[in-house]
């Protein structure tokens, strides 16, 4: 997340200095400056305050509110769900085996207790 701030003083024209402080009322301090780059915010809805202050000791404010939510470049995440769907996909297969595996037993048992039967009814 990128911050580009902003500030007119008409004694800039005179060698008065701005300092930009951003802030956040969950993560704290931000970093100084006019513009921030890169700025990773926690989940959660943020009030990101912009002070700036002169030489002169003056300062002016704003805050604004940001709602941050899952980033999706958080690659942890996506491997972790990706370790699950492989878990998941493995599982299934060895279920699927194990069922063919029964049910070829199964139709094998009938199989000859068909054979069985029909070779005691045809017996004189």
């Amino acid at each position: 997340m990128d911050f580009k701030g902003t500030c007119d003083d008409p004694d800039l024209l005179y060698g008065d200095e701005l300092t930009f402080i951003w802030s956040s009322d969950i993560d704290g301090e931000l970093g100084t400056g006019r513009n921030l780059s890169n700025i990773k915010l926690s989940v959660g809805e943020h009030n990101i305050t912009l002070e700036v202050l002169d030489n002169a000791s003056e300062n002016t404010s704003i805050t604004i509110t940001i709602i941050v939510n899952y980033r999706k470049d958080d690659s942890s995440l996506d491997e972790q769900s990706n370790m699950y769907i492989i878990i998941m996909a493995v599982v299934v297969i060895i279920l699927i085996v194990i069922f063919a595996y029964l049910l070829m037993i199964y139709l094998r048992k009938a199989k000859s207790t068909d054979k069985k039967n029909k070779t005691k009814t045809q017996s004189p």
